[in-house]
């Protein structure tokens, strides 16, 4: 932007004059300000100061105005000197913490981590009690069974036994029977009681 002397202010130069008294070519002044999200005057915005109680960018008109009565101000390149500084502390703070957040993070996953293997392992010892437990159950019961079966065999050797006995003696006692049936028949029934004969 190229402000006008006031020995070249002319019809060809056509000039503009601002509110702020700067006065400019009227050409360089419509580039400028449409080049600009917030337009203001060319010569003010390269001498712009920084509010610090009001935390913005203002011109050297507002600066003499009641709005910013009794307020600090800074040069603008200052100010963004001081603002980078700001920035970088607080981005280093920033990495800071991000790096004891990570810490934290891998630490609770090597606590999770440790806590799984811890669980499979009080798993894998349980299973294995449990097969242990198993495993003799099926052991005493098998030596029941076998038991029983030894005690079934002897009482069965017993009843056998007495049923030979029994038989041999029932036995005896139709050979008996016969033999007195036989002794019967030879004598005259006529001389016996009926009561006394044994029918076969």
């Amino acid at each position: 932007m190229c402000p006008l002397p006031k020995a070249n202010r002319g019809r060809s130069h056509k000039a503009s004059s601002l509110n702020c008294q700067h006065i400019f070519c009227k050409r360089c002044l419509e580039q400028s300000l449409e080049a600009q999200l917030q337009p203001r005057c060319p010569e003010l915005a390269r001498n712009m100061l920084f509010c610090v109680t009001d935390s913005k960018l203002i011109c050297l008109v507002c600066k003499e105005g009641r709005d910013h009565r009794g307020h600090t101000f800074k040069p603008m390149r200052e100010a963004q000197e001081d603002l980078m500084t700001e920035v970088v502390s607080a981005l280093g703070i920033l990495k800071e913490d991000l790096n004891k957040v990570q810490l934290k993070r891998i630490g609770q996953q090597r606590d999770i981590s440790k806590r799984g293997e811890k669980s499979s392992q009080v798993k894998e010892k349980i299973r294995t009690q449990f097969e242990e437990v198993i495993n003799k159950l099926k052991q005493r019961e098998e030596e029941a069974m076998r038991e029983i079966d030894r005690r079934d065999g002897l009482v069965n050797i017993k009843m056998e036994k007495h049923l030979t006995e029994i038989k041999r003696h029932e036995t005896d006692m139709k050979k008996r029977e016969t033999s007195l049936q036989s002794g019967l028949d030879i004598t005259d029934s006529r001389n016996i009681p009926p009561q006394l004969i044994v029918k076969s």
